[in-house]
C-alpha cells in the first residue's frame, strides 16, 4: 500500500486513489476524483470538481476511511459517496451534476447533504450526530 503525507490536486487535475494511505486530500477545480479503499488520517476537501467525484460506490470502488471529515462541494459532475467511514462530519453541498448519491456511510459526527441538484439519494446512512438532508 502506498503512503503519502497529504495530496493536493490542482485545478484541472485528476486523482485516482486505489488503496493508498494519506494524511488527507485537498482538491480545488479538479476535473475528476476517484477514491477507493483508502485510509486518510486527515480530512478530505473536494471543491468545484468539473467531472465525477467517486468516494466509494457499489461497482468496484470500495469505501474509504477518513479519520477526520469529508467535504464535497460546488461540483458540476455526478457525486457518489457510498460505504465510507468518517470519524467526523460528512458534508455534501451545492453540487449540480446529474446525480448526488450519499448512502451506506458511517458518520462519527454530523451529516449534511443540502443544495444539490437535480437527483439526490441521501439515505440510508448511520450518523452519530445531527443529520440535515434534502
Amino acid at each position: 500500500m502506498a503512503k503519502a503525507k497529504a495530496i493536493e490536486v490542482q485545478s484541472g487535475g485528476v486523482l485516482d486513489v486505489e488503496g493508498a494511505s494519506t494524511g488527507g486530500i485537498k482538491a480545488s477545480g479538479a476535473s475528476q476524483i476517484r477514491i477507493c479503499a483508502a485510509t486518510m488520517s486527515g480530512a478530505g476537501k473536494l471543491t468545484g470538481t468539473s467531472g465525477s467525484v467517486v468516494v466509494g460506490d457499489e461497482a468496484g470502488c470500495a469505501g474509504s476511511s477518513f479519520k477526520s471529515g469529508l467535504t464535497v462541494t460546488a461540483g458540476s459532475g455526478a457525486v457518489t459517496v457510498i460505504g465510507d467511514e468518517l470519524g467526523a462530519k460528512l458534508t455534501v453541498t451545492h453540487n449540480s451534476g446529474s446525480a448526488t448519491t450519499v448512502t451506506h456511510n458511517t458518520v462519527g459526527k454530523a451529516l449534511t447533504v443540502t443544495g444539490n441538484s437535480p437527483t439526490v439519494i441521501d439515505t440510508p446512512n448511520s450518523v452519530k450526530g445531527k443529520t440535515k438532508v434534502q
